[in-house]
């Protein structure tokens, strides 16, 4: 419900399609919901991880590691 308080009623009526509370609150429970999934979360974290590494070793993004050791190494 705290969510919820941060809108006004009127932006939350608007983007929530509805002037009830109460489907407000189930539409913000629904929309949490998915952050319930251990699986989706795992998921979610390894593509935070890899989009930062990418971004600061750019190299990495067009090559593999094991390809990036062979080239330094042969």
């Amino acid at each position: 419900m705290k969510l919820l308080s941060v809108f006004p009623p009127r932006a939350a009526s608007a983007y929530f399609a509805t002037e009830s509370r109460t489907q407000q609150l189930e539409q913000v429970e629904t929309l949490l919901g998915c952050l319930d999934d251990a699986y989706l979360n795992k998921h979610v974290i390894f593509q935070i991880v890899e989009l930062v590494v990418v971004r600061l070793m750019p190299e990495l993004g067009e090559r593999g590691v094991r390809e990036l050791v062979e080239e330094r190494l042969g």
